[in-house]
């Protein structure tokens, strides 16, 4: 089950589940097999009992209990005020091209190329006093620093607002209170609950 933030999938969100029945119902339940009928003491015998709940209109709904938790994006502030040689930036080990005379919109795009950040996830914006502010929206958490490399030293990264996604335990229950028969999966990313 995949749980979202602001229509976000949050990465690693595990939900338990929890699948109860409506109360059983002797009426509505059934038994079948050898030895319902009588046996030989020693001989074995089997049998299956299928506990049913209460029949009646179907009635199934999910209910999900959890809250919302805002996320904070995380901010940087890349100074290039000084800057008179070519630099590149580096997140999570990945490393953009030259950006020597770079505006905020080509900085965004190579920040969105990088496999570490990808589209749609960061948005760029000139302050105008010579500093980038980079704002991850699609990549949450408190965040590493980018790195500045390439020639210019003069290129530093601050940190200006740590990101947080803080991510809340969820319980989900099922309630079947009608006799359904068949099957049903329940499934997150990785497996079927």
């Amino acid at each position: 089950m995949a749980i979202t933030s602001n229509n976000v999938e949050i990465d690693g969100g595990i939900v338990p589940i929890l699948v109860t029945d409506g109360a059983a119902s002797a009426p509505a339940s059934t038994a079948s097999g050898t030895g319902l009928d009588g046996g030989v003491a020693g001989t074995p015998f089997a049998f299956t009992i299928q506990a049913r709940d209460v029949r009646r209109a179907e009635v199934q709904s999910v209910l999900v209990d959890g809250s919302a938790v805002a996320v904070t994006p995380a901010e940087q502030t890349v100074d290039i005020s000084g800057v008179s040689a070519d630099f590149t930036l580096a997140f999570r080990g990945a490393t953009t091209a030259d950006l020597q005379g770079a505006d905020d919109a080509t900085m965004q795009a190579a920040l969105e190329g990088l496999p570490t950040v990808g589209a749609g996830n960061v948005v760029v914006e000139d302050d105008g006093s010579g500093s980038m502010v980079v704002t991850f929206t699609g990549v949450y958490g408190a965040l590493p620093a980018m790195v500045p490399g390439g020639t210019d030293a003069t290129v530093t990264v601050t940190t200006t607002a740590a990101g947080d996604a803080p991510y809340v335990s969820e319980v989900s229950t099922f309630v079947c209170d009608e006799d359904t028969t068949g099957t049903f999966d329940v499934t997150d990313r990785k497996s079927v609950v």
